[in-house]
């Protein structure tokens, strides 16, 4: 699968995985820019909220071009932009 074909995928399986374990979410493409680094990011936006999570899409891509399987790489993303919201959850109710 090349590039742009799972830019478009990866979001709606996202969608739907997350769904499928309580989450309803927004998701879009960005190019997000730091400092000394600039990517293209998969950013998720829990429904109601302001706050989300970024994730690299060229290293979640890298791990379906080193040969990971694709459900594998919806799975795991997926785990990884929930602990991303518990994570920003906590940090924000330290205040």
């Amino acid at each position: 699968m090349d590039y742009e074909n799972f830019k478009e995928k990866i979001v709606e399986d996202l969608k739907d995985e997350l769904y499928g374990r309580g989450e309803e979410v927004s998701i879009r493409i960005t190019d997000v820019k730091k400092l000394n680094e600039s990517y293209e990011a998969i950013t998720v936006t829990p429904e109601g909220s302001n706050i989300g999570v970024n994730i690299d899409l060229e290293r979640v891509y890298g791990a379906l071009d080193n040969g990971t399987p694709y459900a594998e790489v919806v799975e795991k993303t997926a785990d990884l932009i929930q602990r991303g919201f518990s994570e920003a959850g906590g940090f924000l109710t330290d205040f």
